[in-house]
């Protein structure tokens, strides 16, 4: 055989590789991302196999054009063709080695050093339409003073997300319609080419789990976990009022699954249920001719679980409240500067008098006086109620009322 029988043979060769291994259909969406660099790297695997196997066997084709004169081929042996070690050999599954694919690691700063492909944030209804920004665009790192419709990034692990066996990227993505909003994982990669591509949404947030605080590598590095909270506390709600669970999720070949963790947060403990029962209302002219108030109130604990400590909150509307006593916010409660009761037990309560002063201006029968009792959380912001309706009370200025001197 000649050069040009060689050439000829080579040619063909990666004529017929090309033929058989080129995609004749390219898939739509999400999955033909993942469909793409997955074809890609097992193209690349098979390639190199293939030329693998041609170097090896140009030197037996070299030796048999010499003729029958040259020298035979010779016995291959350890000096010649080297014999593959345990650590070379392919593993049986997956079959494409994480040294032969893209490295999927990927920093926040090479995240967001352009644009880069975000899904959709949500369902119909769950998020505005058009509040938070979708499609190929930046994000940023998270600032001391955020913008609204403006894509952060909070985190990202590293972990294994798709069908091989080479790390990708779970990053947190949030951004804000408000004083909150949406957030979602998203996984990302690396093309061939050493460009960014999402691969999907990991798990997005919604009405039933608000919030995505931390995310991790899993077990094993298959799929990772996720901190998430029922709500995320917002304005004066304590953050202790947020549930906080992990659950895991990885790539079951199709879709992105949880696969460990709990999928509710029905065992959420009752920090509070508290409830307050108007007592004997008395009024009194003063000096000024305003009217003092003494409105005797008990407030109890019918809750199973130990209360919170609390604080009752005051308040006319719309009428001239000079004055209150035993009255404080409950979200200033945990630092001691306003009045404060201790925490009750189950079943305990406590009886106590609020004294209010009405200015000469007030307006019988619309103005009213509002009472309120809030468990204060210990970092802040007021404890939900499993039964808010019952810690509310108010005293109407009734003509009889106001004629009580």
């Amino acid at each position: 055989m000649n050069e040009f029988d060689q050439d000829a043979l080579l040619t063909g060769a990666f004529s017929e590789f090309s033929a058989t291994s080129a995609p004749a259909v390219r898939p739509l969406g999400a999955q033909a991302v993942r469909g793409e660099v997955a074809h890609r790297r097992k193209v690349r695997a098979v390639a190199l196999g293939v030329v693998a196997a041609l170097v090896i066997a140009l030197p037996v084709a070299g030796y048999a054009a010499f003729g029958r004169e040259s020298q035979a081929p010779p016995t291959p042996g350890t000096s010649i063709v080297p014999t593959p070690s345990a650590s070379e050999s392919p593993s049986p599954s997956p079959s494409v080695s994480a040294s032969s694919v893209p490295d999927g690691r990927i920093t926040i700063a090479q995240l967001t050093a352009g644009k880069v492909d975000v899904p959709k944030w949500g369902a119909s209804g769950e998020t505005p339409e058009g509040n938070c920004n979708d499609g190929r665009t930046a994000i940023r790192k998270v600032e001391k003073f955020w913008k609204t419709r403006i894509t952060y990034i909070i985190e990202v692990a590293y972990a294994n997300l798709d069908d091989d066996p080479a790390l990708e990227t779970a990053a947190i993505l949030t951004c804000r319609t408000g004083e909150m909003g949406p957030s979602m994982i998203v996984a990302y990669d690396r093309d061939l080419a050493g460009q960014i591509v999402s691969l999907g949404t990991v798990v997005r947030a919604s009405a039933k789990m608000q919030g995505i605080w931390h995310v991790k590598p899993a077990d094993g590095d298959v799929g990772v976990s996720a901190e998430v909270s029922d709500i995320v506390a917002c304005c004066d709600t304590s953050a202790d009022n947020e549930f906080h669970q992990w659950r895991t999720y990885a790539w079951n070949g199709t879709a992105f699954v949880q696969t460990a963790g709990r999928t509710d947060f029905s065992n959420k403990p009752l920090y509070t249920d508290l409830k307050l029962t108007l007592g004997k209302v008395t009024s009194a002219k003063n000096a000024n001719g305003d009217r003092d108030f003494s409105i005797e109130m008990t407030v109890s604990n019918i809750g199973k679980v130990t209360s919170a400590p609390m604080a009752v909150d005051v308040w006319s509307e719309p009428g001239d409240l000079i004055a209150r006593d035993w009255v404080g916010r409950a979200d200033e409660c945990h630092l001691g500067t306003v009045k404060c009761h201790p925490a009750l037990k189950p079943g305990e309560s406590f009886t106590m008098t609020v004294h209010v002063i009405m200015g000469k201006t007030l307006v019988v029968g619309p103005d009213a006086i509002h009472i309120r009792v809030d468990g204060a959380g210990r970092t802040g912001g007021t404890l939900a109620d499993p039964n808010p309706k019952n810690n509310y009370a108010e005293v109407l200025m009734t003509a009889e009322l106001w004629n009580i001197i």
